[in-house]
């Protein structure tokens, strides 16, 4: 009787040290995916932005040479 008493007193504790378990793991794995995923996106901004800056120095660089030749 007493073991069994034991264990259900016990049950709870480790249910519980398996939930904290399982958010701080899944907490890791958001963190994990977070990083990557920021990369990602600061490197598409990136990406984007040195598009829009090589676009605009495209655009103005015709008309500099034009006034260069006149």
């Amino acid at each position: 009787m007493r073991a069994s008493l034991h264990n259900t007193q016990a049950m709870p504790k480790r249910t519980i040290a398996c939930h904290f378990l399982n958010k701080v793991s899944a907490l890791h794995i958001f963190a994990e995916y977070w990083k990557q995923y920021s990369k990602v996106v600061l490197k598409d901004i990136k990406i984007r932005n040195n598009q829009r800056l090589k676009n605009a120095f495209l655009r103005k660089q015709p008309l500099q040479s034009c006034l260069i030749e006149k």
